[in-house]
């Protein structure tokens, strides 16, 4: 039948079809990637730290285990406490006790000496040569007195001096014995002083001899004696006493009496 158009064929299809098919559009859902990015710091060359400090691991634990940290400072700290106090009180006691100590030192007084008698001896003894010679002995009779209301005193034997003396020259020496004397106590004490091998001076002897002329010596006494003063038993100071005497005798035979006499005590600087 004219007029009517024949359906199109394969090949036709094939051939209005020569265009490329169109490429898929990408899908919605799929996720972008993401590129890596690099930073670039840059530090001071004086601020780099080859070796990390040790506190920064102590910080770093303090910052990993809070807890802990605070658990170890809460469990200390009582202890930390009760020894600061502890300290606290024991010095407090020892700079008071030695403030003590010290104002007490300064009011502590040196003590008194007197001479009561002077009586002189004549001692015999043989010489290695077989001869019988002789010395003489000066025992001096004193009184001590310690004048403080709350210290001791000990006098030490060990280290002393004692020297008596007739004008300029030296005629006896010995120790000082050892005693201890209480507080506000007076004690009457003997020295004997030993002198060398000879005769005595012509005054003396003669003063000796003659009773009835009551011819009168002067003598010296010097002592150096070491002294501890004692609070209760317990030592609180350590000192040398210098005592220097000037004493007026009536003679050296029988019924001497001390006639005049000045004795000065002080403590050796």
């Amino acid at each position: 039948m004219e007029g009517q158009v024949p359906p199109a064929s394969a090949d036709t299809d094939d051939l209005s079809n020569d265009e490329p098919p169109p490429t898929p559009s990408e899908p919605l859902s799929s996720p972008r990637l993401s590129r890596p990015e690099t930073y670039v710091i840059q530090i001071p060359k004086d601020q780099i730290y080859r070796v990390p400090p040790p506190e920064n691991a102590q910080i770093a634990e303090r910052f990993r285990n809070p807890k802990s940290s605070k658990g170890k400072k809460n469990r200390y700290l009582p202890c930390l406490l009760c020894m600061g106090i502890t300290l606290l009180v024991v010095g407090l006691i020892l700079g008071l006790t030695v403030l003590a100590l010290y104002y007490l030192s300064l009011s502590l007084e040196a003590p008194e000496f007197s001479i009561v008698n002077v009586v002189v001896r004549k001692l015999k003894y043989s010489s290695s040569h077989g001869r019988k010679s002789s010395t003489y002995s000066y025992e001096v009779s004193l009184k001590a007195e310690n004048k403080n209301s709350r210290t001791g005193i000990y006098y030490v034997s060990r280290g002393s001096s004692s020297s008596l003396s007739y004008g300029e020259k030296n005629i006896g020496i010995g120790k000082f014995p050892t005693l201890y004397q209480g507080e506000n106590n007076s004690t009457n004490l003997g020295l004997v002083l030993y002198g060398s091998e000879g005769a005595l001076p012509r005054q003396l002897a003669k003063s000796m001899k003659e009773n009835k002329s009551h011819l009168p010596v002067w003598f010296g006494l010097k002592m150096n004696v070491p002294v501890k003063m004692y609070l209760l038993f317990v030592e609180i100071w350590r000192k040398e006493i210098l005592v220097d005497c000037i004493v007026k005798v009536s003679t050296l035979g029988k019924g001497s009496q001390v006639t005049s006499q000045a004795c000065k005590t002080k403590f050796k600087d």
